[in-house]
């Protein structure tokens, strides 16, 4: 419960508080300009490490990341989140076209093309053993898939000609016998032969990428086929992903972050980046990496002032200014009447 403050006190309280809500408002642009020059001027002598310390840091990102309690209910807020979207008419009514035109579209592409890591990526994934050896697999299952039905089939037609059926089987165990020992080896074979081809035709599919990339070919079928979509509805993604679809998305994914957030793994990662980037960090003084990436005081002031001014200056026509300032200095002013500080004379 506050305190009645005596005449003279509320005098003052009323007096610091105006001044203060003026001082906000009419002050704000030389306010945040003062701060921003005396933060750039440690920033020379001191580096994120300091302002930041990985001590500090580091057990809230593994709070957020790992330990913070996700509802047992985001599954279902997540999909109600998005089937209000998938549902929502203007779909219907907005085309791609509308999203991002021709033009727009021809740049992107272009910034996308010559990023250095997608070449990066490119080259990697062409030459990664795993990526080879997962489609050698699916090659090989194919083939002896093809000929596991080619022969189930010859079996099926040669059981309809009188006296081949039983030929047929005679010569299948006969067959089958005679290979029984070769058959782990022959499969062995076969994978490699598979292998060695198929790093091939990737690395030559590697190059003739690049090479429509260079020559634009690339660019102008992805802008061939925008313009066999660009006129339809951004509803027409429907068409690939129904709401179950969706559903079961969502669900998966939450899962798997739940179990993942859950892994050493994840722990291992965190350890490894914030080691990594504080070891870069403790040498670096912070201006030198805001200079790095073209922010300067002026830049700081100027988008402080262009996001704030406006904001304040609403909360000030509320009344929430002043309020907040009456929130924060009463207590000074029942102090100081309590301590006897304020004399009428």
């Amino acid at each position: 419960m506050s305190t009645t403050l005596s005449p003279l006190a509320q005098q003052l309280f009323e007096a610091q508080v105006q001044y203060f809500s003026n001082k906000t408002q009419e002050q704000l642009g030389t306010l945040i300009s003062l701060e921003v020059d005396a933060f750039f001027t440690k920033a020379e002598s001191t580096t994120f490490a300091d302002w930041l310390p990985k001590s500090v840091v580091l057990p809230l990102v593994n709070y957020y990341v790992k330990d913070m309690p996700l509802s047992d209910e985001l599954a279902g807020r997540l999909h109600s989140v998005a089937m209000r979207v998938y549902q929502h008419p203007r779909l219907e009514e907005v085309c791609w076209g509308d999203v991002i035109d021709e033009k727009e579209l021809g740049e992107l592409i272009d910034l996308a093309l010559s990023l250095k890591s997608l070449h990066l990526v490119m080259r990697r994934v062409a030459r990664n053993r795993l990526v080879i050896d997962a489609i050698s697999d699916m090659m090989y299952n194919a083939i002896t898939g093809f000929v596991s039905q080619s022969t189930a089939k010859a079996g099926q037609m040669a059981s309809n000609i009188p006296g081949a059926g039983s030929v047929f089987k005679l010569g299948k165990s006969v067959v089958g016998r005679a290979t029984a020992g070769f058959e782990k080896s022959a499969e062995d074979n076969i994978k490699r032969y598979i292998s060695s081809n198929i790093k091939s035709i990737v690395t030559s599919s590697e190059k003739r990428l690049q090479k429509a990339i260079d020559d634009g070919r690339l660019k102008n079928a992805l802008l061939s086929n925008w313009k066999n979509v660009k006129n339809q509805p951004l509803a027409s993604l429907k068409d690939y992903a129904s709401e179950k679809d969706i559903q079961q998305s969502i669900e998966g994914a939450v899962t798997f972050w739940h179990q993942f957030r859950e892994s050493p793994y994840l722990t291992n990662i965190i350890e490894y980046l914030s080691d990594a980037v504080y070891d870069y960090l403790h040498k670096v003084p912070a201006k030198e990496l805001l200079d790095e990436v073209g922010i300067s005081a002026p830049f700081i002031t100027q988008e402080l002032d262009r996001i704030m001014a406006p904001i304040l200056e609403h909360w000030h026509q509320q009344g929430w200014i002043q309020d907040f300032y009456e929130r924060q200095l009463r207590p000074f002013w029942e102090h100081a009447q309590k301590e006897a500080l304020i004399t009428a004379g």
